[in-house]
């Protein structure tokens, strides 16, 4: 199995492409790949290819050329939007990181009446790099996105039309049209 790296640039002019940073440092101090080894290259909007190590830069820097072997997007065919609140500690992190395993597209934060917790955007920087390693360990090639976090009621004004099904931890059972008439409400 090769290993797969992110890199947001997957078609540069020459064929090269640098890895840097964390990734580079992964593929070389970490797995310590060298020339020759071959690796899957992803850009998180759906790319794929085979690349080969052409060298080791520094510690921070590799040089890969790419292959004309295409790697398929391992992504579902619809679009799922994940909208949830914010759990305590390091579950969010455990969700974020199952969900987009399981092919959610989207995940919106929500802020709720009872949230204790209010992500800053360093939480959700590095909620998107947990995205990136979840997508490396299960093969897709799209990245999910992660919104901003919205107050509960905002997040209904603005996709109560686009809302197919809604999933509530209610134990009544309730019709469609009561969840409708209960959302006029709360809007």
């Amino acid at each position: 199995m090769n290993e797969r790296f992110f890199a947001s640039d997957l078609f540069p002019s020459d064929g090269r492409v640098f890895l840097e940073g964390d990734e580079a440092r992964h593929l070389a101090r970490v797995l310590r790949l060298g020339p020759g080894a071959t690796v899957i290259l992803f850009d998180g909007k759906g790319n794929g290819f085979k690349a080969i190590v052409e060298r080791v830069l520094s510690g921070d820097r590799v040089s890969l050329a790419l292959t004309d072997e295409i790697v398929a997007d391992r992504v579902a065919s619809l679009d799922l939007t994940l909208a949830t609140a914010v759990p305590k500690g390091d579950r969010f992190d455990w969700l974020i990181e199952k969900a987009t395993e399981l092919g959610v597209t989207r995940i919106v934060p929500l802020l709720t009446e009872r949230s204790s917790v209010d992500p800053r955007s360093t939480k959700i920087d590095r909620l998107r790099k947990r995205v990136v390693e979840a997508s490396k360990q299960c093969g897709r090639n799209t990245l999910a996105t992660i919104d901003e976090p919205i107050a509960w009621k905002e997040y209904l004004k603005r996709e109560i039309a686009s809302v197919r099904l809604l999933l509530s931890a209610v134990v009544k059972r309730v019709t469609v049209g009561r969840i409708a008439i209960h959302l006029e409400k709360l809007l």
